[in-house]
């Protein structure tokens, strides 16, 4: 949205949010994103920009030009200073969605020449390594989605995070690499998909959807290829909900409640001790607290309840808390 306002946090917001985190026994792992998913970044400093597509303008970082390069190192070095805990997540999904105009850049050009790279693909996984080492520099471990796999890190400094359901083999090479991963396929744990074959509003995959029965039988270890002796390099699951079309606080109850029960259940439950009947029965006194509490849940006892639209498009642009207009680009 070309409207929309400059947003950013100062350091003072986000010590706030670190120390109410750590007041609640929750560590913040910060994503700076690159290449990929750095439109925001390049409207506010054009001259990192790598390009991007017709869709998705300037969707990537230039991946070679040592300015920006070290314009994302200093932005690392800030990150960490700022945030406590081990790990600094780097994106590094999507590249291909922006980057086609890498090969027209110079110092991808020079860069390429330089070590030899061969394809863009190449080029996105040097930049791969050559953060994830300014990262391991900064005395913390570098987090990426899952394609960081295919980038030849170090499996002791790197985390990966298999968010690609539909690329299992993304899951098994990461683990063969030996890499710490942690499960969070779009089926069954992103929660902005629907989560019950009723609903009208929220994503699809083919057709499928996480709902709550799905979640909580996931995941099975030997439906996704992984042995027992690579289990312990599985540090756990998380829900991801991406709130780009959820635009208020009682939408985004109704789509993360109460599948963050069966996700908390699952996480914490060997494949043994899971029982979806039982979770079922005491899933209604808890349905019953966060009525209390004032959390507008789903109610999957009664799935033919109509479902609360989600507000209009429209309205999401605007921000409520915002207390100045958008300035023009």
């Amino acid at each position: 949205n070309p409207a929309a306002p400059c947003r950013y946090y100062t350091q003072d917001d986000i010590r706030e949010i670190i120390a109410y985190a750590a007041a609640h026994h929750i560590v913040i792992v910060p994503e700076i994103d690159m290449p990929g998913h750095a439109s925001a970044a390049n409207r506010a400093y054009p001259e990192h920009t790598g390009g991007g597509s017709d869709k998705l303008p300037d969707f990537t970082f230039n991946p070679a030009r040592p300015a920006t390069l070290a314009f994302l190192d200093d932005v690392l070095a800030e990150t960490a200073g700022l945030f406590p805990g081990p790990w600094i997540h780097y994106g590094a999904d999507e590249v291909s969605f922006g980057n086609k105009h890498w090969p027209e850049l110079p110092d991808v050009q020079e860069l390429m020449q330089r070590e030899g790279l061969k394809s863009t693909l190449e080029v996105e996984h040097w930049f791969n390594r050559r953060m994830a080492a300014s990262i391991s520099k900064l005395n913390r471990k570098a987090v990426g989605w899952d394609e960081i796999a295919d980038a030849g890190l170090d499996p002791k400094s790197a985390v990966v995070m298999w968010w690609r359901h539909d690329k299992p083999a993304q899951l098994q090479k990461a683990l063969a690499k030996g890499h710490e991963v942690v499960l969070c396929p779009r089926i069954p744990c992103y929660f902005d998909f629907v989560q019950d074959a009723a609903h009208k509003h929220g994503r699809r995959w083919d057709g499928r959807f996480g709902s709550l029965d799905l979640l909580y039988a996931f995941p099975d270890f030997q439906k996704l290829g992984v042995p027992e002796s690579q289990q312990g390099q599985i540090l756990g699951l998380e829900a991801c909900v991406w709130t780009e079309v959820i635009g208020d606080a009682r939408r985004l109850d109704f789509m993360i409640y109460p599948r963050l029960a069966a996700l908390a259940e699952s996480a914490w439950t060997g494949a043994a001790g899971k029982d979806y009947a039982d979770f079922q029965k005491r899933l209604v006194p808890e349905l019953q607290r966060l009525a209390a509490a004032g959390i507008y849940a789903f109610d999957p006892f009664n799935p033919a309840a109509v479902e609360e639209p989600p507000p209009p498009a429209a309205t999401l642009a605007p921000v409520k808390y915002l207390d100045k207009p958008a300035a023009k680009p």
